[in-house]
């Protein structure tokens, strides 16, 4: 009961007040309202700030962070992308609803594992599933260059958190180092399953396609790639040719945005 009374003063800190400026633009520009950063270290303690301190303190006065998978050990789980819907677990199911009503809305995590701890990002949302993976698969990149600006912006803030940290050993028990088999990212799975209910299939690349797309993403023509590759200009011509074809478009600028979505998710 300490450490949950110290984790209400954690979300009414001036930290918390911190948060909400940093990930306004995510709100303004994207349609992500909500926004959550918990930083777990391997001495058992851990930080959570969120922008949205009144719906996060009822997740843990309710105990709904008990089902919570994502609240272990770092040595448990494996940096990369969720999307949280499709996690397949009965008892987070269960919290995930329970949090719905309660107005917390959660979609996506982003994991970043260091040698001494786990950063969380999570990012939450009041749109429909569709429209949150058309702004996913629209704006990867960005979501991503944020976490890293994010631990920027919060660097000076470090000594100021640690006062805020917790013991997670003491708040989940036993579970602190259960290794859960929802813990593994998802995100291929999901945005192939998304592109195919669109009637769009990411198709397969050979290796010598891979190996062009990777340099025409950089931004190079057919004849600068030609001569990194050294080939003639014609037979990269033919390859860009039958990108188009695989990814069923006609111009460049279609082309890109389709394999900066396949070099997103594989």
């Amino acid at each position: 009961m300490n450490n949950l009374k110290k984790l209400v003063r954690i979300y009414n800190s001036p930290l918390s007040c911190k948060i909400k400026r940093l990930a306004s633009p995510l709100s303004t520009h994207l349609g992500l309202t909500s926004f959550c950063f918990t930083n777990i270290r391997s001495d058992d303690t851990f930080v959570q700030l969120s922008t949205h301190p009144d719906q996060t303190q009822i997740y843990y006065d309710e105990g709904l962070f008990l089902a919570n998978p994502f609240l272990r050990h770092p040595s448990t789980y494996e940096s990369g992308s969720y999307f949280l819907e499709d996690i397949q677990d009965n008892s987070y199911q269960t919290m995930q609803n329970r949090c719905v009503k309660q107005g917390l809305t959660l979609y996506y995590r982003i994991i970043e594992k260091t040698p001494f701890s786990a950063y969380q990002f999570l990012f939450g949302s009041t749109l429909h599933d569709y429209q949150f993976y058309k702004v996913y698969s629209r704006y990867h990149s960005l979501l991503n260059s944020f976490t890293k600006y994010f631990i920027e912006q919060m660097l000076p803030y470090e000594k100021a958190m640690e006062n805020y940290s917790i013991s997670l050993k003491d708040l989940m028990g036993d579970r602190y180092r259960e290794k859960s088999p929802v813990l593994k990212s998802n995100e291929k799975k999901i945005v192939n399953k998304f592109y195919s209910e669109l009637g769009f299939n990411l198709p397969t690349l050979t290796m010598r396609e891979e190996e062009f797309a990777k340099l025409y993403l950089k931004g190079l023509s057919c004849s600068e790639i030609a001569k990194i590759l050294h080939l003639s200009v014609r037979t990269v011509e033919n390859r860009a040719a039958r990108l188009k074809d695989k990814f069923l478009c006609s111009k460049k600028s279609t082309l890109l945005q389709r394999l900066t979505e396949w070099q997103n998710i594989t």
